[in-house]
């Protein structure tokens, strides 16, 4: 099986790193991803010169890394956007610039150009690159209106309303209004395209940076028609529109937390396969989140082994430093 590892949190120190790293080469892990921000620091650099496996660069593209410096997306109810479980995710607008006029798109093309010349990784994966939703607790039978849309801030807006020719209320609440009321396809189109747009940006960068790079989008855990096309027209993630600048994808299949089943992990997989044409690598949960309980040993195997169903193209562990010795027995059980 073709495991793979991710983390959430990197270890402080360079022997809790060679943990780690040994886990990996004993277990034969092929691939690695790790933030751009965990990679700098040197005393993981160091612990990963030994690692043998492929090493994939994690980007968090519209995540707030930078503590404020990019303005954050202005929700439909024209609020900055993060509330109750998911106020600590503040996603950032895509057209938002700083005060001295860079634009976060210029930042992120930076940020990757810089990794691919300092690591030289196989890959890059855009983690974060959608408009705002917190999908960690949005169940199966939840409501599409509960599902956000964004951004709405001014300059999306004014966007908006230059390339579809719509004059607008000045009033931001009417403006709005105006566009979900009489305007609602033409503003799932542009949210499609904003993202399309985006991540073909960044593909570009890297590629010109190393025309051999691999490209890996993180995507919202929904098939093509769940919450009426909601991944699409709100989230962003339109596959079709996606797959000429990505090499394969990886859906975050976090089944405890979506209190779905592993069977739900291997049909949406195949769905993704079919929709995509790309090698899908879904990533599972191993540990307790949100209030999940303790995975059993057999609910442990039964993820995976779905996970690792053709055509999966393998499966990734998240969070990797959470794992347990039991879970890391299981894991040789199923890698032998």
């Amino acid at each position: 099986m073709n495991l793979q590892a991710k983390l959430l949190f990197c270890p402080d120190s360079r022997r809790e790193m060679d943990v780690l790293v040994d886990q990996w080469n004993d277990l034969r892990i092929k691939t690695i991803y790790l933030l751009g921000q965990q990679i700098d620091r040197p005393h993981v650099g160091e612990s990963l010169t030994r690692f043998d496996g492929e090493k994939w660069v994690v980007i968090q593209t519209l995540l707030d890394t930078e503590l404020g410096r990019f303005p954050v997306a202005i929700s439909d109810r024209g609020e900055a956007i993060g509330e109750g479980d998911g106020a600590w995710l503040k996603m950032l607008c895509p057209r938002g610039v700083d005060n001295s006029g860079r634009s976060i798109r210029e930042f992120r093309k930076d940020q990757i150009r810089r990794m691919i010349q300092l690591y030289n990784p196989v890959g890059i994966s855009l983690d974060f690159i959608r408009h705002f939703v917190f999908w960690e607790s949005i169940y199966e039978n939840a409501s599409v209106d509960s599902i956000p849309r964004s951004c709405f801030c001014s300059t999306c807006r004014t966007t908006f309303s230059e390339i579809y020719g719509i004059s607008l209320p000045e009033s931001v609440a009417e403006a709005i209004s105006t566009i979900v009321t009489d305007y609602i396809r033409e503003w799932e189109q542009f949210a499609e395209l904003t993202i399309t747009n985006l991540v073909e940006e960044l593909s570009c960068a890297a590629k010109e940076a190393n025309p051999s790079i691999k490209m890996n989008i993180h995507l919202v855990p929904w098939s093509n028609s769940e919450f009426s096309q909601a991944r699409q027209k709100r989230v962003g993630q339109n596959l079709s529109a996606l797959t000429p600048f990505i090499d394969q994808i990886s859906p975050m299949c976090y089944s405890p937390m979506l209190q779905r089943s592993s069977e739900w992990i291997a049909e949406l997989v195949k769905m993704l396969a079919d929709e995509s044409g790309r090698p899908v690598i879904p990533a599972v949960q191993i540990c307790e989140m949100y209030g999940t309980k303790v995975l059993s040993s057999k609910e442990l195997r039964d993820m995976i082994l779905a996970a690792g169903e053709s055509p999966s193209g393998g499966v990734v562990i998240w969070p990797w430093e959470r794992v347990t010795e039991s879970q890391l027995a299981i894991l040789a059980d199923l890698n032998s």
